[in-house]
């Protein structure tokens, strides 16, 4: 599958840098953790080695029925985009739940596109993540310094 430039994709290729950012976040079985933009699932699949409540969020369209019949009801797939969610809800703890408030952590390979409006959100709900591993694009991360 062709990745798309409008959407800023760069899919994750190398296994061993996908395994690298999984074990940064020190999943715990059954933690909540996010991944935007799963791609083909080289992350996901290292992600889900750990034993979370793994959420993606997919905007691609075109991906939705590979990741749906890959992955099943092992985690919960949202198609649409990260920036438009209700992040106030979606990183809330429910009432009936035990995890502490910030027991959600985000693990990404991030596209390009959506960098800045996306630290943006995470700057104000940074309180609701016990954890954030984010992979950049090289020249983001130098601008970042």
């Amino acid at each position: 599958m062709k990745q798309l430039k409008e959407l800023g994709q760069n899919f994750l290729t190398d296994r061993s840098v996908a395994a690298a950012i999984a074990s940064a976040a020190e999943i715990k079985p059954g933690e909540r953790v996010w991944e935007i933009g799963p791609g083909r699932g080289i992350l996901t699949d290292e992600l889900l080695s750990f034993g979370p409540r793994l959420t993606v969020f997919e905007l691609d369209r075109r991906l939705i029925p590979y990741l749906d019949e890959r992955y099943g009801d092992r985690l919960s797939l949202i198609h649409g985009d990260i920036l438009r969610q209700d992040w106030q809800a979606m990183t809330s703890v429910a009432a009936d739940s035990q995890p502490e408030p910030d027991s959600l952590k985000l693990v990404s390979n991030l596209p390009y596109q959506i960098t800045s409006p996306l630290l943006d959100l995470l700057q104000r709900y940074h309180d609701r993540f016990k954890c954030i591993v984010l992979m950049l694009q090289k020249e983001v991360a130098q601008r970042l310094q």
